[in-house]
């Protein structure tokens, strides 16, 4: 025999009161098609909600990223072969 529980109730208190629960909010234009986690929806990285609210910002960072990468080569041994 399988027995199952299910308790609610309301919150009457003080703070439950000052900051109600929100279930579903809308989201601002500009962070509608961005999400949190993009790549678990098979969307590319600038599809994260921070390129929607910081694009300058995030294009910089990609810019920086790639820079660093450019500059950063395997070291060569005495023979001339990268490592």
């Amino acid at each position: 025999m399988e027995v199952s529980w299910q308790i609610t109730a309301v919150r009457q208190d003080a703070y439950a009161k000052a900051h109600p629960l929100v279930v579903e909010e809308e989201k601002p234009a500009n962070l509608r098609g961005y999400y949190i986690h993009p790549s678990l929806f098979g969307q590319p990285e600038e599809k994260q909600i921070e390129w929607g609210s910081r694009p300058q910002l995030m294009r910089h960072i990609r810019e920086m990223k790639e820079n660093a990468g450019s500059r950063i080569r395997p070291a060569e041994s005495a023979t001339g072969d990268a490592r």
